[in-house]
């Protein structure tokens, strides 16, 4: 083992560990692959010890991230060989640039003919007396014209190349002043920042967005507007770059968004409902604008008990990335990849989310696997692990904005409500843990 320029582990066909060599030591310190690799890759791997010569491709925790490892798995009967090799990362390339920029070209070039077309739609209308037969097809030139490039801007928003005159403006009082123009109560929590950008656009997109909730149920609409820090393995799981965000969540409660419709809410034409008698592209220039702005957008939703929209802004401020300690591995139920980086944002530097799905997590934990913390964002959780929870006494944190529609009183259940402070969390991790 010790001539080997890769870190091994000789385990025993429970997975447990019997000895590691020098690499394994100078690399990964005393870390058991146990602790160090995914629960649900570490099962797979125990699955496969059987089998000659297995290479598993498997998620592991490097410097506080998720990163892939190849483990070679070798028979030495009656004990099973490890080796480790991590594989080289890159960076990925975003697809949506060429296309974007090909569209933004084509739109700017169709909005020329556009305005000669108008133009001249126009002129001729000042020669004519409005009875005339042929001034109301001239007039329906110029409305066509006039619907088209409103329909030029929804394709500029969506492809972020959208033709923006930035100001400074304050956040969050800005947010509130134009939610509460439409009859929306927001709250806010953290700092008060200067960000750059247009007042109008992001006036149109919550627009949008608020004409899109009010469709789709009468329940009042909630907001929130705060900061947030969003470190390195977050933004990895986002699509952005860490550092503080300006973040904006819509939230209601009843009828609430399902799998299906938190994945394609921001496609094109997903949704297409009349906005001031025009149809448009749906809400797909919200995505556009925000990641045009370095951010994001995303749903979220319990299907019987209500929905949320967040939207993250970037503000341009660093932040530290911290990596993970040892022992610090929390299991987490969530379908969405956004949540899960959000909430692994909000926790205390030192803890990883290793992110499953419900049907994973009740394989381990029959399995025999336990989590020392099982973290979830829906309520029904509560129920569908009540019996497995019982027996294994482990703790179970259900972390979800809809908190209040479900008080809990279960021996080793804590409902905490969604917020951007993370307060709470940190304080239910501290109260189960210490």
């Amino acid at each position: 083992m010790d001539a080997s320029p890769f870190p091994q582990v000789l385990v025993d066909a429970s997975g447990q560990t019997l000895k590691k060599n020098a690499v394994w030591h100078a690399q990964l310190g005393e870390q058991e692959p146990a602790q160090l690799i995914h629960p649900v890759d570490w099962a797979v791997v125990c699955q496969q010890l059987n089998v000659p010569a297995t290479k598993i491709n498997a998620r592991a925790r490097r410097d506080g991230m998720w990163q892939t490892a190849r483990v070679r798995i070798e028979q030495q009967p009656p004990h099973f060989l490890l080796e480790w090799d991590w594989l080289a990362t890159e960076q990925p390339v975003d697809e949506r640039l060429p296309q974007a920029e090909m569209l933004g070209g084509i739109v700017h070039s169709f909005n020329n003919y556009l305005s000669a077309m108008m133009g001249f739609a126009e002129l001729a209308m000042l020669d004519l007396p409005p009875t005339h037969a042929v001034y109301g097809q001239l007039q329906t030139i110029v409305d066509s014209g006039q619907q088209a490039s409103g329909f030029t801007r929804q394709l500029l928003l969506s492809a972020g190349r959208a033709m923006m005159q930035k100001q400074a403006v304050s956040w969050p009082l800005f947010i509130v002043d134009q939610l509460d123009a439409q009859g929306i109560r927001c709250s806010q929590s953290g700092e008060s920042l200067e960000l750059s950008l247009d007042p109008k656009v992001l006036r149109e997109v919550l627009n949008l967005l608020a004409h899109y909730l009010k469709k789709y149920s009468s329940e009042p609409i909630n907001a929130e507007a705060a900061t947030v820090d969003i470190r390195q393995e977050s933004a990895v799981m986002l699509g952005i770059q860490p550092g503080r965000y300006a973040v904006l969540r819509l939230s209601q409660q009843g009828k609430g968004f399902s799998q299906y419709q938190c994945e394609k809410l921001f496609q094109p034409y997903f949704f297409n409902s009349l906005i001031n008698d025009k149809k448009g592209l749906g809400l797909t220039p919200v995505l556009g604008l925000f990641r045009q702005l370095n951010g994001t957008v995303f749903a979220m939703g319990d299907a019987a008990i209500g929905n949320s929209i967040c939207a993250l802004i970037a503000t341009d401020q660093s932040v530290q990335s911290e990596a993970a300690q040892e022992d610090s591995m929390l299991w987490c139920i969530c379908e969405q990849t956004e949540v899960s980086a959000i909430i692994q944002s909000l926790l205390p530097p030192g803890f990883t989310l290793a992110t499953m799905n419900a049907e994973q997590a009740i394989s381990l934990l029959q399995a025999g696997y336990q989590p020392p913390i099982l973290l979830s964002t829906s309520l029904s959780d509560i129920t569908r692990f009540r019996d497995i929870r019982s027996a294994l006494h482990f703790p179970h944190l259900v972390w979800t904005p809809f908190a209040d529609k479900r008080p809990v009183t279960e021996d080793g259940v804590i409902v905490l409500r969604a917020d951007w402070s993370g307060e709470t969390l940190r304080q239910a991790l501290g109260l189960v843990l210490y």
